[in-house]
């Protein structure tokens, strides 16, 4: 591409988005306390996720609850069955996106196809589901952006002459 003056426009890269969540209550062995807005929009979540799996053809059951953990819902019927975990927004989807866990992440890695991230958005209006199939399958790579040279995550800057 060019500029009227006949100079060659150059493109900016695109920033990647990375976000990173250190939980202090997490570190320091803590629960961690949901408020009772994400409690209720984690159950609308659950059920529109179920009801949905249900007109499907499949049977979901709740494993939110279940110690080996990683997923909120086993859903099995039609020859397949979707480990689903359920993330729940009373708005629409956007930029700021879900947080999937480091322990539904290792499911994820763990369970190949069968893992599924369902995004329930704006559950408080009109819910619309999104159903992605594994992405731990899809994502080839992470990039990490400036924001982990930070102390908590990595050691240094180094200078070696």
């Amino acid at each position: 591409m060019r500029k009227a003056n006949g100079s060659k426009v150059r493109r900016s890269q695109a920033r990647f988005r990375n976000y990173v969540h250190v939980s202090p209550e997490k570190v320091n062995g803590a629960e961690h306390n949901i408020s009772e807005h994400n409690k209720t929009m984690d159950s609308i979540g659950m059920k529109v996720v179920s009801q949905f799996e249900t007109l499907a053809g499949r049977t979901p059951r709740d494993y939110s609850d279940e110690p080996e953990g990683g997923y909120d819902i086993r859903s099995e019927g039609l020859g397949e069955t979707r480990l689903i975990e359920v993330k729940t927004l009373s708005g629409p989807w956007g930029a700021r996106g879900v947080t999937v866990s480091r322990k539904q992440m290792s499911t994820a890695f763990a369970r190949d196809d069968r893992f599924w991230l369902y995004v329930v958005e704006c559950a408080s209006t009109q819910p619309r589901l999104w159903c992605i199939r594994n992405p731990a399958w899809v994502a080839t790579s992470y990039t990490f952006a400036d924001d982990w040279a930070d102390e908590r995550f990595a050691e240094g800057p180094f200078v070696l002459a």
